[in-house]
Formats: structure tokens, sequence, C-alpha cells
């Protein structure tokens, strides 16, 4: 757990430094990082802690509010810095759930990790051809990270157990979508 962790930080660091580098100060950057990095390290203690089975859950709203926070006080843009969190951010979840399905032998497990590098790799082919859809006309950043976000949470359905997840699961998925369409609209 320890190494897929280590490697996971290592990569959601690198990721996030490569993808906002161009556009920010490297202090920027990393302050940003490890504000989003902290919160989930809180989040994540609490959800072992107390809430063992809605870790998922808790680690979600945990990078969810640093990046909201870190966002806020580093003064980084929202669809910049959210395209750069989801590359950055799939590679540590898709680990963990390689790591947990190796220690569990679960089946679900594995899959969810397969999904995640599918992801990834979904992530990396729009970045590269979003700007040429006809009917995404704006061209703007942060397509590839809402989508990929919106196909996660959309495919979470399928090995979500109990409604209420699933419930949450499917509004999260489409608060995605609706951002995405509210984006493909915009004409800045």
């Amino acid at each position: 757990m320890i190494i897929a962790n280590l490697l996971g930080i290592f990569l959601f660091l690198m990721l996030l430094w490569k993808k906002l580098k161009d556009d920010y100060h490297y202090e920027k950057i990393f302050n940003f990082s490890f504000i989003i990095l902290g919160v989930l390290l809180l989040f994540s203690l609490i959800a072992v802690n107390l809430l063992p089975s809605y870790i998922f859950w808790m680690q979600f709203a945990g990078v969810g509010v640093g990046f909201g926070l870190a966002m806020y006080l580093q003064k980084i843009k929202f669809y910049e810095s959210f395209n750069a969190l989801v590359i950055s951010i799939l590679p540590w979840f898709s680990l963990s759930y390689l790591n947990r399905a190796i220690i569990n032998s679960n089946l679900n497990d594995f899959i969810i990790f397969w999904l995640g590098l599918f992801l990834v790799f979904t992530f990396f082919f729009i970045e590269s051809y979003y700007r040429k859809l006809i009917w995404y006309k704006s061209g703007r950043v942060g397509f590839s990270g809402l989508l990929v976000s919106g196909i996660f949470f959309a495919l979470q359905l399928f090995f979500l157990g109990s409604l209420v997840e699933k419930l949450i699961s499917t509004a999260i998925a489409f608060g995605f979508f609706l951002l995405l369409y509210r984006l493909s609209k915009s004409k800045e």
C-alpha cells in the first residue's frame, strides 16, 4: 500500500505540474497540489477511523474541498486546474484499486483498475483531438477533464452497492456533463 501511494503521489505531483507549468509559477502549482493532498489526507483519516464503508466518498469530498480551497487561495482558474486535477488523480486512483485487488483478490477492484487506466488513455486521446470536434466550437480547456469525470461517475453506477451511492454518482455525473455543456456554449 505504501509503494502504491508513494507512486500515486509522485504521479499526481508530476502530472499536475506538467499540465499547469505553462500557465502558472511552479511555487503556485506545488502549493496548489499540497493543499489538495493535505485536505485529502485529513478526509481519508476521518473516513478510515469513522466511516470506513464510505472511504471513496470521503476521499472524493476531500479532493473536492481541497481543490476548491487551493483554487481560491492560489487564484488558479477552474477549468485549467480541474483538467489537470483529473489527469493527475486518475493514475493514483487506479493504482490504489490495483493494490486493493491484489490484497483482497477482488475482481471488482481489478476491473475498476482497468477502467481507471482506460480513462487515463481516453483523457489523453480526447485532449489531443477535442478542438477538431465540430459540435464543440469553443475549443476551451477543460473539455477532457469534464468528459472523463462524467464518464467515470457514470461507470461507477455499475460498481456501487447502495441506491444512495448510485443516486449521488448519477447526480455528480450529470453535474459534470452540465458543466461540459456550459463550457461548450462559453464565448470566452
